[in-house]
């Protein structure tokens, strides 16, 4: 996978902007499938198609490299991520 796909991610945030990324971003890490499928519809809108696979790769690649460090989460996606208070306890019941 080239650059190709990262530059377009990349456009595709500066046309969003930074707000509706961080939403796009923090929805994937807490909700992986559900959060690629919003990407993918938010990128349709604005004009880009991407492969499911290769846009994770690509995601994951980013992520890795560090592009995802100034996604700021709100306090339930942060919750949801960490497993911290009702999350967690819905979890544990769940896995009872």
């Amino acid at each position: 996978m080239g650059a190709d796909i990262k530059d377009q991610i990349t456009s595709l945030g500066e046309e969003l902007g930074d707000e509706k990324m961080s939403e796009l971003y923090s929805e994937i890490l807490i909700y992986p499938k559900k959060g690629l499928k919003s990407i993918k519809k938010a990128a349709k809108k604005e004009g880009y198609l991407f492969d499911k696979d290769e846009l994770a790769d690509a995601l994951n690649e980013m992520d890795q490299a560090g592009a995802f460090v100034t996604v700021e989460l709100d306090d339930a996606s942060l919750e949801a991520l960490l497993g911290t208070g009702d999350a967690a306890g819905q979890r544990g019941k769940a896995t009872c």
